[in-house]
């Protein structure tokens, strides 16, 4: 009885208090080390990819309010968004982390080339999109109670517009 009381009491604490007791094996264990909000985003996956770019520069980083926005995305604004957590004396470190450009790193990814069996056999254009069938499989699916399943890989030229099977 006592074990779910303590339990109890714990969950009932803020979030502050929640995260103090999760960290309490970290170099930051002192009293006076409080976690303030560095970040607020509207989408959560927004916010764990930043979770994750502090973490990999060795600051630790909570997400806070993540699963009532996962349930009920439209209190995003009234809760003030998915917030990131860290320890204060990491402000300056974590902000300066943020806000670094990291579009020079993308500029340097090559892409592989377009094959030949990648062209438009009809203009031999290179622009083409992946057509899926699976939205009409599934209509036909609802519709006649059967299931159909089509695993056909085709491509449709942005140019002519044709619809054909890579070989």
């Amino acid at each position: 009885m006592r074990m779910r009381l303590w339990f109890a009491a714990i969950l009932a604490l803020p979030v502050n208090f929640q995260l103090y007791f999760a960290s309490k094996g970290h170099r930051y264990r002192k009293k006076n080390n409080r976690l303030i909000t560095l970040a607020s985003f509207i989408d959560p996956p927004l916010a764990y990819l930043a979770k994750s770019r502090l973490e990999y520069e060795g600051i630790p980083a909570w997400v806070v309010d993540d699963y009532y926005i996962n349930m009920k995305w439209t209190i995003s604004l009234a809760l003030g968004g998915v917030k990131i957590k860290i320890f204060e004396p990491d402000y300056a470190d974590a902000n300066k982390v943020l806000n670094t450009d990291c579009s020079e790193a993308l500029e340097q990814i090559s892409f592989p080339d377009v094959s030949d069996d990648e062209r438009c056999s009809r203009c031999g254009s290179k622009d083409l999109i992946l057509y899926n069938w699976t939205r009409k499989a599934a209509a036909l699916t609802l519709l006649t109670g059967l299931p159909i399943f089509i695993f056909r890989k085709r491509y449709k030229c942005l140019n002519c517009t044709y619809i054909f099977k890579v070989k």
